[in-house]
């Protein structure tokens, strides 16, 4: 498994959901099939804006590519449940996730998300082969307290490579080699340090203290300096000092001082580099995992402690009172609008996003089954209980407290004509008067949601629904005869025309199915073919099948002859 982080100020979003770029004829869905593994991309989407137009933030998220080769997906393919395989890439996500957010509350203080990508056109416009691969991005906010979200520091691979070398020995992936998981960003970092590092910034102590202040042990700091800035032991530095005392002395430095041109990294700033045991020096991907696990687990303990003392008094007491709000049931003193209709289950959204754009000072977040709306300047509450959206009644500001639990309402589909208010007088009047008012202007004209409709990114209960008409589907069409009758060679043809498969790898059983000739897997029937090696849906794959049989003009006429052809090959292939 290949792991590429990179930075960037926008342009995440928009690319997951059209899928093009400069080098690229495809879109998304023409390129892909794509599987949620966490968050909300439109949530994301809207952070990008936000950061955008009110922060300069020199980048505004992290973007983690992790890239399965062939054979690991073939491993990952004898996994029969889909569901399963899911589980396993969101474990993966969640991982990287929490990996770049420790120390911070994954619920209430980061904003990211993810996606998997399994290629359905096999090679790309530079005609290299495509490979199933998963997008995370996590962004460098945190919405608790509208600041930024610091990330592991970005000029030491160290921790990259022992996360990445502890998931492939966890979860059975290859370990690449060190050049495979260098990004361009990182490799223009290097050369930039390694330039710095052979020039000015190695003249004085001070630079060196600066430059190592995030590296906090030896490993770290040797791995440092021969991973990111591509120093060569014994040339330009060495292990010095007696037999109980040993530290790293760096050698052949420019214009120093006229003494001497090395540095002693010991002493009061660099003691946390004095070596112990410099015979048993091991890289993260030589550890093993016990080893490896350690290490993160370390590195997590010092982070949390470290993040902590960075939260400025009003984020801790936020996040105090939101664990407060977890723990008790908040039945008291409240007005509430009700949803009346049970005919259908309700589905909300998770609105972990701070709409500043829309109305200043709002804070909106999940927790747990609740989600929490805040503007604590002017004194409003308001909580999404699923079927119910409540309000303390201490506010000063009735319409548009009762404006707000309206928009949400209508974000969770609710119909105005069911909205029942309920509390004190002033309250039901103020709710009533402006449910009114909507309703007369929907009657009068039909206004167009404008925001930006994904339409890939399904709900549960749209998953559902796809579901059954999938099996409905399935129901009018005789898929056994599709699989039996529709000669294999035609969909083989059709996948080396429309999605560059390369069809070498392939070749026709006597029964009409496809085998691939570099897995050990069964030979798959045709539509299992179009769904396991192209990554279709279900849908598509009999939409396919069936447009090619119902078309195909010779088909009926021909077959035999191929099916002979077939048989006679096949016996010389022997």
């Amino acid at each position: 498994m290949i792991v590429r982080i990179s930075r960037a100020k926008e342009g995440f979003a928009d690319y997951l959901i059209t899928g093009t770029r400069k080098d690229s004829i495809y879109t998304r869905d023409q390129k892909d099939r794509t599987i949620t593994l966490y968050g909300n991309l439109q949530i994301f989407k809207q952070t990008e804006k936000y950061l955008n137009k009110y922060k300069n933030y020199e980048s505004n998220y992290i973007h983690i590519t992790l890239s399965f080769s062939q054979e690991e997906m073939d491993k990952l393919n004898e996994i029969e449940d889909e569901k399963i395989r899911d589980e396993l890439f969101k474990e993966l996500v969640l991982i990287y996730i929490k990996h770049h957010t420790s120390g911070y509350d994954l619920k209430n203080e980061v904003i990211a998300y993810s996606e998997a990508h399994l290629p359905k056109i096999q090679i790309n416009e530079k005609n290299r082969q495509r490979f199933p691969h998963i997008h995370i991005a996590i962004a460098k906010y945190n919405p608790l307290d509208d600041t930024q979200l610091k990330t592991p520091f970005f000029n030491n691979s160290f921790l990259d490579d022992v996360l990445q070398s502890y998931v492939c020995k966890k979860y059975g992936f290859e370990i690449p080699r060190k050049d495979e998981t260098d990004t361009n960003e990182k490799i223009e970092d290097e050369n930039n340090l390694e330039d710095k590092i052979k020039s000015k910034i190695a003249i004085t102590r001070a630079n060196w203290i600066e430059l190592l202040k995030d590296i906090k042990t030896s490993n770290e700091l040797l791995y440092f300096l021969q991973n990111d800035l591509k120093l060569e032991e014994n040339r330009d530095f060495k292990i010095a000092g007696s037999k109980t005392y040993k530290y790293i002395k760096i050698l052949n430095l420019q214009e120093r001082n006229k003494k001497s041109n090395s540095l002693n990294l010991n002493g009061k700033d660099f003691s946390r580099f004095i070596l112990k045991n410099d015979k048993n020096r091991t890289f993260p991907r030589h550890k093993s995992k016990k080893e490896l696990e350690d290490i993160l687990l370390s590195y997590y303990e010092t982070r949390i402690e470290n993040i902590y003392k960075r939260k400025s008094n009003k984020s801790k007491e936020l996040l105090k009172n939101i664990h407060h709000l977890e723990n008790q049931n908040i039945k008291k003193n409240i007005n509430s609008l009700t949803y009346q209709s049970y005919q259908q289950k309700l589905f909300y959204e998770h609105y972990d996003y701070l709409i500043k754009d829309k109305l200043q000072g709002y804070y909106i977040k999940k927790v747990d089954n609740q989600i929490i709306i805040n503007n604590f300047s002017k004194n409003i509450k308001i909580i999404d209980l699923e079927n119910q959206i409540i309000s303390n009644s201490n506010s000063n500001n009735l319409q548009e407290e009762v404006r707000i639990m309206i928009e949400i309402a209508l974000a969770k589909n609710w119909k105005l004509e069911n909205i029942e208010p309920t509390g004190n007088e002033n309250f039901i009047n103020e709710a009533n008067r402006q449910i009114a008012a909507l309703i007369l202007k929907n009657k009068k004209e039909q206004i167009k949601n404008t925001d930006i409709e994904i339409l890939r990114a399904k709900s549960p209960t749209q998953q559902e629904k796809v579901k059954l008409q999938n099996e409905e589907l399935n129901s009018k069409i005789n898929l056994q005869e599709l699989k039996e009758k529709l000669d294999a060679n035609l969909i083989l043809e059709y996948a080396k025309k429309n999605f560059k498969l390369d069809i070498s790898n392939f070749t026709i059983t006597d029964d009409n199915k496809i085998d691939n000739l570099k897995n050990k897997q069964k030979p798959k029937n045709v539509i299992d073919f179009l769904q396991k090696e192209l990554n279709l849906s279900t849908k598509e794959a009999i939409w396919v099948c069936e447009e090619i049989y119902e078309n195909s003009v010779v088909y009926s006429s021909e077959i035999e002859k191929k099916s002979e052809y077939r048989k006679k090959r096949n016996e010389k292939l022997r």
